[in-house]
């Protein structure tokens, strides 16, 4: 027997009985990479094997991923956005951290 979910957005269809943790693994994802929201709710990774998957639940698979790069200093952006930049020779440049969520 199969069971309709949206996963991400997309309708899927998938086995009934699976339980987050093995559709992680199914999907070749890592339990530690990512958060899951299931319908609204973000759930701990210590209940991803005992959460069974059931018709019509909605999934987000959220990633969280780091890094910073030049970016071209302008008044539209606030000041405080910015981590000072330790080089003195790149006047119209800061040094920007940034967080992105990919789901």
């Amino acid at each position: 027997m199969t069971i309709k979910i949206v996963i991400n957005g997309k309708e899927e269809e998938l086995q009934s009985g699976i339980n987050i943790f093995e559709l992680l693994k199914k999907r070749n994802v890592r339990p530690e990479v990512v958060t899951v929201e299931l319908n609204e709710e973000i759930i701990d990774r210590k209940h991803y094997q005992s959460i069974l998957l059931k018709e019509g639940d909605v999934l987000e698979f959220v990633f969280f991923m780091g890094g910073g790069g030049w970016i071209q200093a302008s008044p539209e952006i606030s000041q405080r956005s910015y981590v000072r930049s330790p080089f003195a020779n790149q006047p119209k440049k800061k040094w920007c951290a940034y967080t992105m969520i990919l789901s």
